[in-house]
């Protein structure tokens, strides 16, 4: 199982499933919560704020953490759609389950076996879990 909370445009993760199940986070891109200003992390940089511009730049890569243990330390399960593509999440194409959804998390093993590419949308401060 892999978690991808940020797509690789910003220098962390991956763009491509590489596991069996491959889970997207709000569409593996920024996470809702998270700062997404260039110009306060280039002005972090600038003034010698490293912690600053780490927790901005990594808030988004981070979130993985807080998702899988409020996996583990909540009854809901991050249900995921199967979904082709980051256009078709976006295009608003994976809202059902069709052939089947996943958990992500804590869960996912539970059930049936999966296989796939899989997206969800979350919360910007906990709970994270939208369901």
């Amino acid at each position: 199982m892999t978690i991808y909370p940020v797509h690789c445009w910003s220098g962390f993760g991956l763009e491509q499933p590489v596991a069996d199940v491959d889970y997207f986070p709000n569409g593996g891109e920024k996470q809702p919560g998270c700062p997404n200003e260039i110009g306060k992390h280039l002005f972090s940089l600038i003034t010698g704020k490293i912690g600053a511009l780490v927790d901005g730049v990594a808030c988004s890569h981070m979130r993985v953490l807080d998702l899988f243990i409020e996996s583990i330390n909540s009854p809901c399960h991050f249900r995921s759609y199967p979904c082709a593509s980051l256009a078709d999440y976006k295009a608003g194409r994976c809202t059902s389950c069709g052939a089947g959804c996943a958990n992500m998390g804590f869960d996912s093993n539970t059930g049936h076996p999966h296989h796939g590419t899989y997206y969800l949308s979350t919360h910007g401060a906990t709970p994270y879990c939208a369901q």
